[in-house]
């Protein structure tokens, strides 16, 4: 069954993350509140939070982020988290009272929710079970086996699961979306409900796998199919897909309607339908991309000319003096700053560790993130003149030899030459292949050209004055 196969891959996918998140949980343990990962009611943590142990319970005040790893992590009545909560633990409870404000990442075996939550709610376990006190300010995602709302619990937006078995007793304020075995309906829905059934499953095959099931408490599993209690209020369209038709289980019809689809059967071609293809436009891409690249530079050129304009005509001049030379010193420092950046990078990684293991964890954080978001910057600074910067001062000096061709003895002290040479620039660059070639030796010449033009810059000002 397509849809419920998408469904379900999706979800497990939440799953398997937020497993794998939960085994490098440990690591990230400097800002702990303390020891023992217990947070008192009369605390109050204004930072992000990292807690792990045994058992993690928090009763404080957290204003910033909370980040647990544990077998049982308990959020009691009382407890106030302002931003995120990622939780991975194999019993997690949320207690009625407890006050979640933002978004609520969960990994686990067992998740139990009886409080409001913020914003959305993220669940990848076996099962999750919301209480009447339950809600979610916006959406919930879960991927498992076992999902059961009571009649309650409210959810704000849409509800997206995948796994056998979902009972939705609560409330839903927009659409539904659901793939797996088996579904039963006994709420309010606000908007559609677009359900995948795998009517196939057979209920008896769980028996054989249950009893070694038990002690992560999963529930026994119901029958497949899609139910509709007669407390079932749909205001939107159903539409379900499954082998067959479930009509005769609906105690209670959508307002907007009912549809039944049959999924295609693996290895055989369905009645043909009408394909809608859209060819895209090869050439109207080209044509926007190259406008899109005249303006960004017609800009980026006359903000150069008003704040460097000096440096901008040194360096444009500096490609006619060796444009083979200049090429490929500027293919060394393109070669040079990244790679270079890549081994700072690790420089800066490995000495923040060796400061981390002689317990300097608040100065080993520091230096990282100062090493770092150094280092990012100046890629970022590079990497403009690498796009950008190597373009317009090639086009300067392109423009000023198309102007003096065209109109020879005159003298061009304006920003024209340059905008001349960007308009050249861009119509050779639509040309497929020999565009992107030009464009290529453009930037390892105007590469080399701004080093020449910094080198003789820095020379001059070393220069001391004589008298």
């Amino acid at each position: 069954m397509k849809v419920s196969v998408r469904f379900l891959t999706v979800c497990l996918l939440i799953a398997l993350i937020f497993t794998a998140l939960s085994i490098s949980a440990g690591v990230v343990q400097a800002d702990s509140a303390n020891g023992d990962g217990i947070v008192g009611p009369e605390e109050e943590i204004f930072n992000d939070l990292f807690l792990e142990g045994n058992e993690v319970i928090v009763e404080g005040t957290i204003h910033g982020m909370l980040f647990a790893a544990a077998e049982t992590i308990t959020i009691r009545d009382g407890a106030q988290i302002d931003d995120d909560a990622v939780l991975f633990a194999r019993t997690i409870h949320l207690e009625e009272g407890a006050v979640l404000s933002g978004n609520v990442f969960v990994g686990g075996q067992n998740v139990t929710v009886n409080t409001a939550i913020g914003r959305s709610l993220f669940v990848g376990g076996a099962t999750l079970d919301m209480s009447d006190t339950a809600r979610v300010g916006s959406n919930l995602f879960f991927g498992g086996f076992h999902l059961q709302t009571a009649p309650k619990t409210d959810i704000t937006r849409n509800l997206y699961a995948g796994g056998y078995q979902t009972i939705l007793n609560g409330s839903i304020g927009q659409d539904v979306r659901v793939g797996g075995a088996a579904l039963e309906l006994n709420g309010k829905i606000g908007g559609n409900v677009e359900v995948a059934v795998d009517v196939e499953a057979n209920p008896d095959a769980t028996q054989y796998w249950m009893p070694y099931m038990s002690e992560y408490n999963i529930p026994e599993a119901i029958n497949p199919g899609l139910r509709i209690g007669e407390q079932a209020e749909i205001k939107g369209q159903l539409t379900y897909t499954s082998s067959r038709q479930l009509d005769e289980a609906f105690k209670s019809l959508p307002i907007g309607g009912v549809i039944f689809k049959t999924p295609s059967p693996d290895g055989q071609a369905g009645e043909p339908a009408e394909i809608n293809i859209t060819v895209p436009n090869v050439f109207q891409n080209r044509i926007l991309r190259a406008v899109r690249l005249w303006v960004s530079l017609l800009l980026l050129g006359a903000l150069a000319w008003w704040l460097l304009p000096g440096l901008l005509k040194d360096a444009s001049k500096q490609v006619a003096v060796k444009p083979f030379h200049t090429a490929g010193v500027g293919l060394l420092s393109l070669i040079a700053v990244y790679i270079g950046a890549f081994v700072i990078f690790g420089l800066v990684l490995f000495l923040s560790i060796l400061l981390g293991i002689f317990t300097l964890g608040s100065l080993s954080r520091t230096f990282f993130a100062l090493g770092s978001s150094t280092l990012v910057w100046i890629l970022v600074g590079f990497s403009l003149l690498v796009v950008y910067g190597s373009k317009l001062v090639v086009s300067g000096w392109l423009g000023g030899l198309l102007l003096n061709s065209l109109f020879p003895g005159k003298e061009f002290h304006s920003i024209l030459p340059l905008f001349a040479g960007i308009t050249v620039f861009v119509l050779v660059n639509t040309i497929p292949l020999f565009g992107w070639l030009v464009s290529l030796a453009i930037t390892l010449v105007g590469l080399g050209a701004i080093w020449y033009t910094y080198q003789a810059r820095k020379r001059v000002v070393m220069i001391p004055e004589v008298g």
